[in-house]
C-alpha cells in the first residue's frame, strides 16, 4: 500500500545546522489508507512532518524530514523513515536518509569589493578539508551575473590541509556606475 520515494538519499550540512529532505508517499493500494510516518535508528534528532497522512488510492503527498545535527557532531548519521498503513502494517515502506557533514570550509564566507566598469576584482579564498582522508574537491562558481574565473576548479587535499583559491570577477564595460 505504501511507496516512499526516493528510497534512499544523502543530505549534506554543517554541525549545528539542519538538513531537510522532502519525500513523496504514494498509496499504491486499492482503498483509502491512513499512514503513520516515523523516523528510527538515528543518533541525531529527526522530525517527520506531518506524522500522519490519509491518502486515497493512487494519491501522493509530500512529507518533510528534518535532521538536526548537534554542534559537536562528526561523521554521518542514517535514519530510516517509515510509512506504515494502519490497516495493513505488512505493506509498509521505508526510505534511508544519510546525513553527512560538509567536508570543507571556505574562508572568508563573504567578501565585498567595488570597482569601475571594465575592471576586475580579485578575491583570495582559502579552502580547508575536514574529510577523513585524501579528497578531491570540485570548485564551482555558483550563480553569478558577471563573468567569473577560478584559479582552480579541482583541488586535492589531505585532512586539515588548505589551499588558496583566486576568484576573478570581471565587471562588464557597460555595467552601470
Amino acid at each position: 500500500l505504501a511507496q516512499l520515494t526516493p528510497a534512499a538519499a544523502d543530505l549534506v550540512t554543517q554541525p549545528g545546522a539542519s538538513a531537510v529532505r522532502s519525500l513523496t508517499l504514494e498509496n499504491i493500494g486499492l482503498t483509502q489508507a491512513v499512514f503513520d510516518l516515523a523516523a528510527s535508528g538515528a543518533a541525531w534528532p529527526v522530525t517527520v512532518e506531518p506524522p500522519l497522512l490519509t491518502l486515497a488510492p493512487g494519491e501522493s503527498a509530500a512529507l518533510t524530514v528534518t535532521v538536526q545535527v548537534p554542534p559537536e557532531a562528526a561523521g554521518s548519521d542514517t535514519v530510516q523513515v517509515s510509512a506504515v498503513p494502519r490497516e495493513a502494517p505488512d505493506y509498509a515502506d521505508s526510505a534511508l536518509l544519510t546525513t553527512r557533514l560538509n567536508q570543507t570550509s571556505l574562508t572568508p564566507p563573504a567578501s565585498a569589493q567595488s570597482g569601475a566598469p571594465g575592471t576586475q576584482l580579485i578575491y583570495t579564498l582559502t579552502l580547508t578539508s575536514s574529510a577523513d582522508g585524501w579528497r578531491t574537491f570540485d570548485v564551482l562558481p555558483g550563480e553569478h551575473t558577471w563573468p567569473v574565473e577560478l584559479s582552480d576548479t579541482l583541488i586535492g587535499l589531505m585532512p586539515g590541509q588548505s589551499a588558496a583559491l583566486t576568484v576573478t570577477v570581471s565587471i562588464p564595460p557597460d555595467a552601470p556606475d
